[in-house]
């Protein structure tokens, strides 16, 4: 099933009892590349074909999503794009801890969780935002498997037209167009600037960045901390206000 067809709707039944029968029986023994096509054909038998699609690749996903969630991908879902900007789960750990003095924290374009999920893990209170309907349905759902959806609020809008003030808040702008990464942070979306111009009603601002980013584009005001996981460079964060250590 190509990511583009999961629906809020599909994502609701792959949370029943039904399909997450099916999904534990799938995920008990590796499929190989031969047994993959009589699965699925087996499985159009019982469930629908968008059922069957869904169940493949939801089991597909959580094989490569256990390099970036080690301690949950086999509870969590996803979709493909959603999955390759996921921040892996230690540097969404180790940033959310920045967040520990703020009671309420806003994800701007919260994908399918995983900031979201790191602060509330950490005590934090979450208005998760996304205007992907999809993706925050897999945010949702991530949190409700997680047993975090009493400390995650969803709200589907448009980051760049907030309709909320907060005090602090952590940006994770789309990296990928056409499933081609971008280099320049004004070609982001939303672009580096608009996140930046919103810091009149949010002033205390971390965002997720590509780890090329020029030094020349890093605000004077801003700390910029790069982050590798397992000796790979992922990101460059830039922190604003109170969260800012060092200029």
């Amino acid at each position: 099933m190509k990511s583009r067809l999961l629906t809020p709707e599909l994502l609701h039944w792959l949370q029943s009892e039904e399909a997450s029968d099916a999904l534990a029986a799938l995920g008990a023994h590796p499929l190989s590349d031969n047994a993959i096509l009589p699965t699925l054909m087996a499985l159009r038998k019982r469930f629908t074909p968008e059922q069957a699609a869904a169940l493949m690749e939801t089991v597909r996903l959580r094989k490569r999503a256990k390099a970036k969630f080690p301690r949950t991908y086999d509870r969590m879902f996803f979709e493909g794009e959603a999955l390759e900007q996921a921040s892996h789960a230690l540097a969404a750990a180790h940033r959310a801890r920045r967040f520990a003095e703020f009671e309420w924290v806003v994800d701007l374009g919260c994908g399918l969780g995983a900031d979201a999920l790191a602060l509330a893990e950490q005590g934090r209170a979450v208005l998760a935002v996304d205007r992907d309907p999809v993706r925050l349905a897999l945010m949702q759902a991530n949190a409700r498997a997680l047993a975090l959806v009493e400390r995650i609020r969803p709200i589907r809008g448009d980051i760049v037209r907030p309709a909320w003030r907060s005090v602090a808040a952590w940006a994770d702008p789309d990296r990928r167009s056409n499933s081609r990464r971008i280099f320049d942070p004004e070609q982001l979306r939303p672009r580096l600037s608009a996140l930046l111009g919103s810091r009149d009603i949010t002033p205390n601002l971390g965002v997720k960045l590509m780890p090329g980013l020029p030094h020349n584009a890093i605000p004077a005001e801003a700390e910029a901390e790069w982050i590798s996981v397992n000796a790979a460079l992922k990101e460059c964060t830039l922190w604003f206000g109170a969260l800012c250590r060092e200029p």
